[in-house]
């Protein structure tokens, strides 16, 4: 017999035990050895500590590369869950600098040209994700003009 938490098998005379996932406690399983004439028993017993499982990101916005006027802002998120339910912590880069500690959201003004890498390390204190966006921020002759909503255009361009 055994616990329904931790699957058993035996095979060449080895017991394996392996946890259900997430399951952390005692455990135990009766092992019985008998021949024709008697048996005896041993209660196996376990203590299955928890190990800590990764933060995963479940989402994140705005999603592909972002293109942006010079001077606008963009607000960034990211989901996370963690099974553990530990404590998550969120730092954000803009091109490898620190930006912020805080929270799953951040929204940054881009004032100069060019092309930016922005992560978010998110970490439960031991395991860490990342989520990572490209950033093209330009003036407007670089844009469509459905891009700028309209707004500005070139000669060659009709907004409507």
């Amino acid at each position: 017999s055994g616990n329904s938490q931790i699957p058993q098998n035996i095979k060449n005379n080895v017991l394996t035990y392996s946890s259900e996932n997430n399951y952390v406690g005692a455990a135990n399983c009766l092992l019985r050895v008998s021949d024709d004439f008697s048996y005896d028993d041993f209660l196996f017993e376990v203590n299955v500590i928890n190990t800590n499982d990764n933060p995963f990101i479940t989402d994140f916005m705005p999603k592909g590369l972002i293109r942006l006027l010079a001077g606008r802002n963009e607000t960034f998120r990211v989901e996370v869950n963690d099974i553990d339910n530990d404590d998550i912590s969120y730092r954000w880069y803009l091109n490898n600098e620190s930006l912020d500690e805080g929270d799953s959201t951040l929204t940054h003004t881009f004032d100069d040209l060019g092309l930016y890498n922005l992560s978010s390390i998110i970490s439960d204190g031991e395991i860490e994700a990342q989520a990572n966006w490209e950033i093209f921020v330009g003036n407007t002759s670089e844009f469509t003009c459905n891009e700028v909503g309209g707004n500005a255009c070139n000669d060659n361009q009709v907004c409507n």
